[in-house]
């Protein structure tokens, strides 16, 4: 009898603990899935810092070190402000390239939880993320890990599709907060070079 009633305890623990894991995927899915805008400054594993303002719908503005990625969702703006350039293109939305709003926009909604870490010491959980059928695999990305706080905030994302790795600490995040429109567009001065390839 005892016996029985400590299994029968192992069994609830379990079951609670699986509980706890789904609604905590749940709180996930549903915080990225909704995701409608956001911005946050991220470092790469080289040590290179950047920030990235976006809303759904292919507009975003990424700063680096040396350039600048502005769209609108239809016009991409490539920008080296030390040679004075622009090179303009039409956005290609079939695209294979990941950039770090693509991996916030659309393979957090996508992508679904296949194991998720017990939390650290603050309260912090890795997910690791991988594509639902072959037919959603996106940008090439076999699997992710989101190290995320109790918060849903982001704090890590790596990547990995089959060759390399890539990894971004995330920090300043801010979601679903308004963005004015004219952050989306670039209109160089007149002594710039513009190479217009659309």
């Amino acid at each position: 009898m005892i016996r029985r009633s400590v299994t029968m305890g192992i069994v609830a623990l379990a079951s609670s603990a699986l509980m706890h894991a789904s609604q905590f995927g749940e709180r996930f899915h549903t915080t990225y899935a909704s995701l409608r805008s956001l911005s946050c400054t991220f470092t790469d594993a080289s040590g290179i810092r950047g920030s990235v303002s976006a809303v759904k719908g292919g507009k975003y503005d990424i700063k680096l070190p040396d350039r600048r990625i502005v769209s609108n969702g239809t016009t991409v703006w490539n920008i080296t402000p030390s040679s004075k350039t622009v090179i303009i293109n039409a956005m290609n939305t079939n695209s294979e390239d990941l950039s770090i709003e693509r991996v916030f926009f659309t393979l957090m909604a996508v992508y679904r939880i296949q194991n998720e870490s017990k939390p650290d010491a603050r309260k912090h959980i890795t997910l690791r993320l991988v594509p639902p059928a072959p037919s959603a695999v996106v940008g090439g990305v076999v699997w992710a890990d989101v190290t995320v706080d109790a918060s849903m905030n982001v704090e890590t994302i790596t990547i990995h599709d089959g060759a390399s790795t890539t990894r971004w600490a995330i920090s300043r995040l801010k979601r679903n907060r308004p963005i004015d429109a004219s952050v989306f567009t670039f209109t160089p001065a007149n002594d710039w070079q513009v190479i217009d390839l659309r």
